[in-house]
């Protein structure tokens, strides 16, 4: 089901909250790249490649925002805490 271009989608982080590494899994499709923002908006990292496992051991402890996108253009966010 999509609303506009984002995903309703059950993509899954783990573990989270995170040390230094973190994987997502999604079922229904196909990642393309994802983004990691700061709590307040700022983009920290970014990942074009097709990959399930990121590393974040450069970012400190907190709450981030990872933007997931689909080979479709589709997207979604969702919240990562890193100890």
């Amino acid at each position: 089901r999509l609303v506009g271009s984002e995903m309703c989608i059950r993509d899954r982080l783990f573990p989270n909250p995170s040390n230094n590494i973190f994987s997502i899994k999604s079922n229904q499709v196909n990642i393309s790249k994802i983004e990691i923002y700061s709590i307040h908006g700022k983009k920290l990292k970014d990942y074009n490649i097709n990959l399930t496992t990121f590393n974040i051991e450069d970012l400190s402890s907190g709450l981030y925002l990872v933007k997931i996108y689909s080979e479709e253009g589709m997207s979604t966010i969702k919240k990562l805490a890193k100890k």
